[in-house]
């Protein structure tokens, strides 16, 4: 029998003396290390708010301070453990890489379950190569002691964390869990789920960097790993699991998306959601609502709340559907990734819900007018149309202008986010960051789209009695006075906006809330080969524990394979080099994003060989090789993670110093990776015959080259790149290729990021909505001075005459506004550039044919819809005067109505396929495709 020490909730073996935590009032039966008998000994004292699996906080020293030698490691101290084993800090000898070393429990070894669940951990955690998830380097067994080898990580947890700080402030409790959110992005792409994510299995760096760690209940989702749990018993801490989880049903992504709010509850309220023994926790998880985040820290704001709580459902068709939407959920609250949103994208979200509004209440307001028409004609009724066409009109000013405020009332109040604002990424907050409330929302919209009523006023005085309600004129006059009253109120409110004061008009003054433009993580992957076209495959070899499948480059300073891990079920890459010495110790540490990790080395026959993490991607040269791949968004963070590897392994020295091309590669989440061995040599690619290395023993300047000869290939082989990328990439290459080459890069691009990259589906949106907001209302009220001219000036008889006439003043108009800005004015003030299909700007004459075929429908049918209006107006006036016979009314109607409802039916019709049309091609819409343009990003 073995004595007990009795350490808080520790239980310390009198034999082995290592330390394991257990269960409030639950001793084991035997030591979870030396797997003896330890009898019955006092209890530990139950701290009902600790998690039973919590890391062990302190530091136990192998035996004399002594390093314990394990295989081809030295055990330093125990670091912590968990459910399965413990962790250790460990030395590799060989190399001299220290590790965080995992053991299974002596006790555990006979239990094939457990054994294939601990080397499951690391095949799943393999499988994610991810700057937010501990990395995993190898597996294996020591005389039968399973163990994974993991990266050491120089901090601490995030249970330490609070242990040591309580609750954290709400930026950086956001700030942490965002990047764990990033680590579980990384995992679900590839099929896995935590099932185990808590604040103890969350580890900060030195600098802060929070990654994902102890993938040990993980379940891959794509059937490629056995679910592991016992069956009719529950594995983990009950403290942030699910209630699916708790009643061992089945769990997907959600089941991470409960414990990441548990987590986050944790981190804001310095206590999980629920408390108590095991017991007590899991039936109050399974069956109790959380509490509120508000009762336990009132300045937690509303919406974060409420972020939380829905996170904590107990229904997983309740929680947020992935990742992505909780991470953009949670971003208005941290200390980045949101930015104040630019005018233009403001007035491109409002436009495009003010005529989203107006088009359905118009609708509306088309099947009344359809209804009462027919009413009139069954009932031959129709003396009474005037009045009732007058009803309906004011009916439809008081009834657009009440719902226009109450959309926007409801809508940004409720939620922050309208139609507009939600495609373009935009959401409306208070001061704490939250949704503005419904009194403040009603306050917004009332100023603005509301204009405190003025607008509402202007409209119903000047439209009083029905003469006034049918005389075109005066319906053209009263139209275009409210638009500019509207035009006016608005500017004013928004003379205000300064980046000083955070773009903030009057009715954001006055209801206290601004709009923040919501920065959306990178989550899409691309469409790249995982593998080099340069594959041979040779005779099976094997280095280590790699067996090697193809053979990818071949050259005289050495050989590159592909090869597996069969302990880890991936794939790496081994290079086989004469004389060539072991890396250094910096080398096989470095854990950059933007570098492959070193696994493991070795001598061999012809030389050492190494192994690194394999890339899923393709050389950049093979890459730009192809430019439908990929856009300018990608090939700037490219760029931009180049210039940061060169410039740091400029000072550290831990890439050779001759380099080219094919040194970098581009995985399939669009990040550059620079590696240790050319894959390619002496292959005839686009504009270079070769890559051949540089002779010269100037680091710096090989690394500068390097990085102008990448922005060279981009420039030449990507014509259509903003004009600033290109006037970047021209400088790049005219600059001396010293350190300050990198700096001079790194600041440039990062500032770019805020620019428009690619013309995609949602700036295209925003685009269409400043051109309705600016251009369509400037050149409806010029149209409707043009046709009302035209209308009394040209004899009644010329009707065909005068309406073409009217038409083709504006056809000049536009295409004089199209030569004059080389497009027009939206794209000139928006700085997008019409350009050729080479992506050279194009000439003044086309863009100004560009225009002409862009507005030629829409302004067809602004005249029809006035000459219509006149035809219409004149006949209801007449209706008393006529014949109550149906045929009589029938034969009095004027034919140039029917002719213009067909041809303005048509003329909508290519408007709508036209908006169809180039949302779905954003550079290239119908009228780029006729006049042979598109459009690029300045």
């Amino acid at each position: 029998m073995h004595d007990v020490v009795d350490l808080n909730q520790h239980i310390i073996c009198g034999q082995c003396r290592q330390a394991f935590w257990v269960e409030a009032q639950v001793v084991p039966q035997f030591c979870l290390f030396c797997g003896q008998s330890i009898g019955p000994a006092a209890r530990p004292a139950a701290d009902s708010t600790i998690a039973p699996t919590r890391p062990l906080p302190i530091s136990t020293h192998s035996a004399n301070g002594v390093a314990q030698p394990f295989g081809p490691y030295d055990l330093l101290k125990t670091l912590g453990t968990g459910g399965m084993g413990v962790v250790w800090q460990a030395i590799e000898r060989q190399s001299g890489r220290q590790v965080a070393l995992k053991q299974l429990y002596p006790a555990l070894l006979s239990d094939a379950a457990t054994r294939s669940r601990f080397f499951q951990e690391a095949q799943l955690a393999a499988q994610i190569s991810d700057s937010h998830v501990t990395f995993v380097f190898e597996a294996g067994e020591v005389d039968r002691q399973p163990y994974i080898a993991m990266e050491l990580m120089d901090g601490q947890t995030v249970a330490q964390l609070i242990e040591q700080e309580g609750p954290l402030p709400i930026q950086r409790a956001v700030d942490i869990m965002l990047q764990a959110i990033d680590g579980m992005i990384a995992a679900h792409r590839i099929g896995v789920v935590h099932r185990d994510i808590k604040p103890s299995n969350l580890f900060l760096d030195h600098d802060s960097q929070v990654k994902v760690g102890d993938f040990g209940l993980s379940k891959s989702m794509g059937g490629k790993t056995a679910d592991l749990t016992q069956l009719g018993s529950f594995m983990g801490t009950p403290l942030y699991a699910s209630p699916e989880q708790l009643r061992c049903a089945a769990v997907d992504h959600r089941t991470d998306i409960y414990s990441l709010g548990a987590t986050l509850f944790t981190l804001l309220a310095g206590r999980p959601p629920f408390q108590g023994d095991s017991m007590s926790v899991a039936a109050q998880i399974i069956s109790d609502p959380a509490p509120m985040l508000r009762t336990l820290k009132a300045e937690i704001p509303r919406d974060l709340e409420r972020i939380v709580d829905r996170c904590l459902a107990k229904s997983a068709s309740d929680r947020y559907p992935d990742l992505a939407q909780l991470r953009t959920a949670l971003l208005p609250f941290a200390s980045h990734g949101t930015t104040l949103a630019t005018a233009g994208r403001r007035l491109a979200a409002f436009m495009l819900d003010y005529f989203t509004i107006q088009l359905g209440v118009k609708s509306l307001l088309a099947v009344a007018v359809i209804g009462i028409l027919l009413q009139s004609y069954v009932q031959l009724q129709f003396q009474s149309l005037p009045s009732a066409f007058a009803r309906l009109t004011w009916i439809y000013i008081i009834g657009f202008w009440s719902s226009l405020v109450a959309y926007f009332a409801l809508t940004e109040g409720l939620t922050g986010l309208t139609l507009g604002k939600r495609m373009l990424g935009l959401r409306v907050v208070n001061d704490q960051g939250e949704s503005p409330g419904l009194a403040r929302g009603f306050l917004r919209a009332l100023v603005v789209p509301g204009c405190f009523g003025v607008t509402l006023i202007c409209e119903l005085m000047l439209l009083r009695g029905e003469d006034n309600l049918f005389d075109t004129a005066g319906r053209l006059f009263s139209d275009s006075v409210s638009t500019i009253v509207f035009v006016m109120i608005v500017t004013a409110c928004l003379v205000t906006m300064r980046a000083s004061n955070g773009l903030r008009g009057i009715h954001e003054w006055l209801s206290r809330t601004r709009v923040f433009h919501v920065v959306p993580g990178r989550c899409r992957k691309l469409k790249l080969t995982a593998d080099s076209p340069y594959e041979i495959s040779p005779t099976t070899l094997t280095f280590g524990p790699f067996q090697t499948t193809k053979l990818l480059a071949q050259s005289d300073a050495g050989d590159v394979f592909l090869a597996s891990d069969p302990q880890l079920s991936r794939e790496v890459w081994v290079v086989r080099q004469p004389h060539q010495p072991c890396p250094d110790v910096q080398r096989i540490n470095l854990k950059r994003p933007s570098r492959t990790r070193w696994l493991g080395g070795g001598s061999a026959d012809h030389g050492r060989w190494d192994a690194y993490e394999a890339v899923r991607g393709m050389p950049i040269h093979i890459l730009l090789a192809n430019p439908n791949l990929v856009d300018w968004s990608v090939l700037r963070m490219v760029l931009q993670d180049v210039a940061m590897e060169l410039q740091a392994a400029a000072v550290d020295e831990t890439l050779p110093a001759e380099i080219s091309l094919t040194h970098i590669w581009v995985d399939e989440f669009g990040h550059a990776k620079v590696v240790d061995q050319s894959l390619v040599k002496g292959v005839r690619v686009g504009l270079y015959d070769q890559f051949e290395l540089r002779e010269s023993q100037d680091r710096t300047a090989n690394y500068g080259r390097l990085l102008q000869e990448l922005a060279e290939l981009i420039r030449q082989n990507y014509p259509g790149l903003p004009r600033s990328a290109k006037e970047f990439l021209v400088e790049l290459s005219r600059q001396p290729t010293d350190a300050q080459l990198f700096e001079l890069a790194i600041q440039r691009l990062k500032a770019m990021s805020q620019r428009m990259a690619v013309l995609g589906w949602d700036a295209r949106a925003g685009v269409l909505g400043v051109t309705l907001g600016v251009e369509k209302v400037s050149l409806s009220l010029l149209s409707s001075l043009v046709f009302l001219t035209g209308i009394y000036l040209v004899p009644e008889s010329d009707f065909f005459v005068r309406f073409g006439l009217c038409w083709f003043v504006m056809v000049v108009v536009v295409a004089i506004l199209g030569f004059a800005f080389r497009g027009g004015p939206v794209f000139h003030y928006m700085n997008i550039n019409v350009c050729d299909l080479n992506g050279h700007l194009t000439s003044r004459w086309r863009a100004a044919w560009r225009n002409v075929l862009a507005w030629s429908p829409a302004l067809y049918l602004q005249g029809a819809t006035i000459v219509g209006w006149l035809v219409t107006s004149d006949y209801i006036k007449q209706l008393h005067k006529l014949p109550s016979s149906l045929l009589s009314q029938l034969q009095s109607a004027p034919l140039q109505s029917a002719e213009l409802a067909i041809s303005g039916i048509c003329c909508l019709g290519l408007v709508g396929y036209g908006i169809y049309f180039l949302l779905k091609h954003p550079t290239r819409g119908l009228q780029d495709w006729l006049a042979g343009t598109q459009l690029i990003p300045d």
